[in-house]
């Protein structure tokens, strides 16, 4: 049988272990371009998905314009009935005859006294406290 130094055997296994490590660190590293790859491509479809939403939009918006200006340049103008000049002053010079009557059940609420420093009111007390 072959016989190996003790020595060298535990630097293999160490060069085992590192080459080990490597390893696994090259998998943990493909693992995140992966999943860097996978984000890029979310965000780039997602990008996509915008903007075919936003050009869909735009377009039933120039749609809705277009049937909108359509509309407008399809209708008439409004008529309008013009005005004739009658005014409310001449109705009331027509009702009646020519004048207008005085007003009925007109009762006054307030008077004034000679001095402009009092004011009565019919059917109440002079108030004094000033």
């Amino acid at each position: 049988m072959f016989h190996m130094p003790l020595e060298s055997f535990r630097s293999l296994q160490q060069d085992w272990k590192v080459a080990s490590m490597f390893q696994e660190l090259r998998t943990k590293e493909k693992e995140l371009r992966s999943w860097e790859e996978e984000g890029l491509l979310q965000a780039a479809w997602e990008q996509k998905a915008q903007e075919a939403e936003l050009r869909r939009r735009e377009q039933d918006l120039a749609e809705w314009e277009l049937n909108l200006i359509m509309a407008q340049m399809g209708q008439e103008e409004p008529r309008v009935e013009k005005r004739r000049g009658h005014c409310r002053g001449c109705r009331l010079e027509l009702r009646e005859g020519n004048h207008i009557s005085l007003p009925s059940s007109f009762e006054h609420k307030v008077t004034m006294s000679p001095t402009l420093d009092k004011v009565t009111h019919i059917g109440q007390e002079e108030r004094s406290g000033r």
